[in-house]
């Protein structure tokens, strides 16, 4: 269960132990759960150092996702810098009867680090996946609303969730990034429908997030998706002053592999000689103890 993973996390993280008899029900918010006694798993990410092995299961699951997706991918993400999320896309999309894919992500990147490994990759990955859309099934879009001058403001995208053929959902604090695969601590929750009831739910979920991003009403999304694709239904009700842009690069400008260098901020494993310095420390501090 998450809790055991929190409680684990914890005591490695401050050598502090919490109980497991904690009541929920104290802190849990009074929901009505949209899925009951839905299939579940927890997917984690957790760096292999010396004398550990690591976990890359949400690394996994999501090349998985991706290549099991027969109708629709809808992601959104703050950082999507992955190559190999991105060899995975570009490959779906090379397919004549591939899924359609909507990405919603995060334009503006904030400081130097993050607009050289994130917003940087972020262009470049992009680019790749506008070569590979051989059928036009690919939107990348960043979400905007109104300001006081009469212009647009950007909304900052935080969210990490996948949807797959409205029967697979992904949610949780992994990015779609290299550090997220395989050098941060993450967490995250996939859920998969067995019934249509959930399957209903999934579609819900996809339904009210689409809504809130076009200022329009789920029933407006679901009577517009009956007639259309997803992406057409999208672009019919994008024409409110809040709405999504397109992500907007030249395919056929620049490079499409990862900025050389932009893995010193952004890698997919800890350094080895971090690894022994860690490895040193804390047979030092035991000493201590």
């Amino acid at each position: 269960m998450i809790r055991d993973v929190a409680r684990r996390r914890w005591k490695r993280a401050t050598s502090e132990n919490v109980s497991s008899e904690i009541d929920a029900t104290i802190i849990r918010p009074a929901l009505v759960a949209d899925m009951v006694q839905a299939p579940a798993a927890i997917a984690l990410t957790e760096p292999g150092l010396i004398g550990k092995r690591g976990r890359y299961e949400a690394r996994r699951l999501t090349r998985d996702a991706i290549g099991a997706a027969k109708r629709y991918i809808y992601v959104e993400t703050q950082y999507l810098a992955s190559g190999g999320v991105g060899r995975a896309l570009a490959r779906r999309l090379k397919e004549p009867n591939g899924p359609e894919i909507a990405i919603i992500v995060t334009k503006t990147s904030h400081g130097w680090i993050e607009k050289f490994a994130m917003g940087s990759n972020r262009d470049r990955l992009i680019r790749r996946l506008k070569r590979a859309d051989w059928f036009d099934r690919l939107k990348v879009m960043y979400a905007v609303t109104s300001d006081n001058n009469g212009g647009e403001e950007e909304i900052t995208v935080h969210s990490k969730l996948i949807i797959i053929d409205d029967r697979f959902v992904r949610v949780g604090s992994s990015n779609l990034n290299n550090r997220s695969e395989g050098l941060d601590t993450e967490c995250d929750l996939a859920l998969e429908a067995d019934c249509a009831a959930h399957q209903e739910a999934i579609t819900s979920l996809r339904h009210r997030l689409i809504a809130e991003h076009l200022s329009a009403s789920v029933a407006e999304v679901r009577e517009v998706e009956k007639s259309r694709s997803m992406l057409g239904a999208i672009a019919a009700l994008n024409t409110r002053e809040r709405g999504l842009r397109e992500y907007e690069v030249d395919p056929d400008c620049s490079a499409t592999g990862l900025l050389p260098g932009s893995a010193l901020v952004d890698p997919r494993r800890p350094y080895w000689p971090l690894q022994k310095l860690r490895l040193r420390l804390g047979r030092f501090l035991a000493t201590l103890v």
